[in-house]
């Protein structure tokens, strides 16, 4: 393999390998005593991406010291052993060991980070959204660790940048929406009726899309700008109510706003009175309302 050298590095090489389980193990073995505690959740964002053919080769190299210790690259390495796909990687022999000092010493990359290099608009919002957006089409309510199907494969897990492209884009093309107009509309939404948060009403309007987009239209247009009716009993006064009840500091958590606003669409399209909201306690799958003829949404690939 053709190995890259500098006069004025002696004793640095860098070429480019492809490592397989069994090459990424071995390397694992020579790991540095110095290395940060493993993350978990990092290494399966990784083996995901790269058994599902998400993983893109950014140039990051794997650290060797001149003593042969590995000094930085463990979660890509145990993510090749975890998923068994070799993949094309930067090694750099012959560092200093002093030099784990620099490494991932600066602030990380976001996901929001990425979407504003992308010229994403609202890209925080999008983000935001894009997050809750993976966690409903994985089995819980739209936030990690609340599940809405019983025994969620995906409780605990955090998505990783690819995934929540490959979902955005894919909810995009199933319900022919877009995610700047999804965030447009949660900042119009957050600003007029506070109380439900912009990933929330993000999450509740792309739901929505995939059932009927003029119910969608026509029961957000009520919570937001003209009620049909002030009377009490109706859906959407309820909801308005509790909303303007909620208290400093009181929790209403993500997975709260979201039952509030599919019990309130719920008895809305049924054409049901509803007095007041209570948030179900325990929170849990069998307890957390779903929106009347929602359908799941799979893909084959991701």
């Amino acid at each position: 393999m053709p190995m890259i050298t500098h006069d004025k590095l002696p004793g640095i090489e860098a070429y480019l390998l492809d490592v397989n389980a069994e090459v990424a193990a071995e390397l694992l073995k020579h790991n540095t005593k110095g290395q940060r505690t493993i993350s978990r959740d990092a290494v399966e964002r990784y083996a995901t991406d790269m058994a599902t053919l998400d993983w893109v080769f950014n140039g990051a190299p794997i650290l060797i010291s001149k003593d042969n210790e590995l000094l930085d690259g463990q979660h890509r390495l145990s993510a090749i052993v975890e998923s068994g796909e070799s993949q094309i990687l930067l090694i750099v022999r012959g560092v200093d060991p002093e030099a784990m000092a620099t490494i991932d010493a600066g602030r990380r990359r976001s996901y929001a980070d990425s979407l504003k290099i992308r010229d994403f608009a609202n890209h925080t919002v999008v983000a935001g959204v894009a997050s809750r957006n993976w966690y409903w089409f994985h089995g819980n309510y739209g936030t990690r660790g609340v599940a809405r199907v019983a025994d969620p494969k995906y409780l605990s897990s955090t998505p990783s940048s690819a995934q929540k492209d490959f979902w955005m884009k894919t909810v995009e093309k199933a319900y022919d929406i877009t995610f700047p107009a999804v965030a447009t509309f949660a900042n119009r939404a957050n600003s007029q009726r506070p109380g439900i948060s912009k990933g929330t009403y993000g999450l509740a309007w792309i739901v929505l899309s995939g059932i009927d987009k003029d119910l969608r239209e026509q029961f957000f247009h009520e919570l937001l700008v003209e009620s049909a009716s002030s009377k009490s009993g109706y859906p959407i006064v309820a909801l308005a109510n509790r909303l303007a009840r909620i208290k400093p500091r009181e929790e209403f958590s993500h997975a709260d706003q979201l039952d509030a606003l599919f019990t309130t669409y719920n008895h809305w399209v049924a054409g049901k009175a509803l007095l007041t909201l209570t948030p179900p306690r325990p929170i849990r799958f069998d307890r957390l309302e779903m929106p009347e003829g929602y359908k799941e949404l799979e893909a084959t690939t991701e």
